[in-house]
């Protein structure tokens, strides 16, 4: 068995590669996590595959692993939806460990449901390539876009997560726009539930991942009017750490007016 010696990571520039929407681009951290070729098997049974770690706008950390190989690559630079890194290693071969040396490239196609990765590989002159597909059971594909929201003329600013795109849809992170609206946000984490309150008027139940919105109105006229729910395309989703909304469904219920602006990529709630 060959021990590592000496081990020397980088990422490199990416090949450029446009991505399908020209006004948003995906949300690179959506991809973090463990991707296998089989994940219906267990990774130790099906030893290939690469677990983001990191992920952010411009640059991705990983581990790949083939079998037996296995190499961490560190701030591999990503173009579009293109990540390319490479990597070079002297490993202990137990006769002549100052001259074995492992190099290559892995460059990963984000793709909408699944990645592809193209291996590289020279074992001390030995050249192989390796290209094949890796999934993840709970992946959902994110864009971000650079897109505002406007509240009665006001930007709403969202200070620790942007607004996504979610399968056309924008969802914005829960508690700044709800607080923007003066309501308030509370949170049941036994079932994964968030709660909108608008001044007791109108509120609003919607559990992570369902999509049925719960919408009571207390103070309604009609009886049927006064708890109902609602049908949604996408449900709230857990983004980062932030609780994300579709922002016109709730907007709608609570009674406002929502437009979109598509010359300025803006949101407009009245």
């Amino acid at each position: 068995m060959k021990k590592l010696k000496k081990n020397i990571i980088c990422g490199f520039t990416a090949i450029m590669c446009m991505f399908p929407s020209a006004s948003a681009a995906p949300d690179h951290s959506s991809y973090e996590g463990l991707w296998t070729a089989d994940p219906s098997v267990s990774v130790y049974e099906d030893h290939r595959g690469i677990d983001i770690t990191r992920a952010d706008a411009s640059s991705m950390d990983f581990r790949f692993f083939w079998y037996q190989s296995e190499f961490e690559i560190q701030d591999a630079v990503i173009d579009g939806n293109t990540v390319y890194g490479e990597y070079y290693e002297v490993w202990d071969d137990g006769i002549d460990w100052d001259n074995y040396v492992v190099s290559g490239s892995v460059t990963l196609i984000l793709e909408t449901d699944h990645i592809n990765v193209l291996w590289n590989s020279n074992e001390n002159g030995s050249v192989s390539s390796k290209n094949f597909d890796v999934y993840n059971p709970d992946f959902r594909y994110v864009e971000s876009a650079p897109l505002t929201v406007m509240l009665n003329g006001n930007k709403v600013y969202f200070p620790d997560q942007q607004p996504v795109i979610l399968n056309g849809r924008t969802l914005v992170p829960i508690r700044a726009m709800i607080e923007a609206m003066n309501g308030n946000v509370g949170w049941d984490e036994e079932q994964q539930q968030v709660s909108i309150d608008l001044g007791g008027h109108i509120i609003i139940s919607l559990r992570i991942n369902d999509y049925v919105m719960n919408v009571k109105r207390p103070q309604a006229s009609l009886e049927k009017k006064k708890e109902y729910d609602i049908s949604l395309d996408v449900p709230a989703q857990i983004i980062n750490g932030r609780t994300m909304i579709p922002i016109r469904a709730v907007a709608e219920a609570l009674d406002k007016n929502v437009d979109w602006d598509a010359g300025t990529n803006t949101v407009i709630i009245q």
